[in-house]
């Protein structure tokens, strides 16, 4: 089973429904979302069609149990793979897989 698809392994947001800390994990994970302005956890910086460009801002993250704040990365990039299990059927399809590499400024 993969852990990511377990509900009690994703992270609650801060009370204002956004996250300002990034929890690197293979077990947690975030629930990132844009439905619309009101609902979403990340911001819309831009759409071309149906590709967005998105901002998620945090100010620390957390590995292994430890805090860091985001200026003491020594890299300045992270790759996030995004699994949707669209159908229900337990296997990870070709079109449920999505890459994501991030790039902290």
């Amino acid at each position: 089973m993969i852990p990511f698809f377990e509900e009690v392994s994703a992270v609650l947001p801060d009370s204002d429904g956004f996250y300002s800390s990034a929890f690197i994990s293979d077990y947690v994970h975030h629930y990132l979302f844009y439905e619309n302005d009101t609902n979403k956890s990340i911001q819309l910086i831009s759409k071309k069609n149906e590709i967005g460009l998105f901002e998620w801002t945090v100010n620390r993250f957390y590995l292994e149990g430890k805090e860091f704040p985001i200026e003491s990365l020594k890299e300045n990039k992270l790759t996030f793979i995004l699994l949707n299990d669209f159908n229900s059927n337990k296997i990870i399809d070709a079109d449920e897989l999505r890459i994501v590499r991030i790039q902290f400024d």
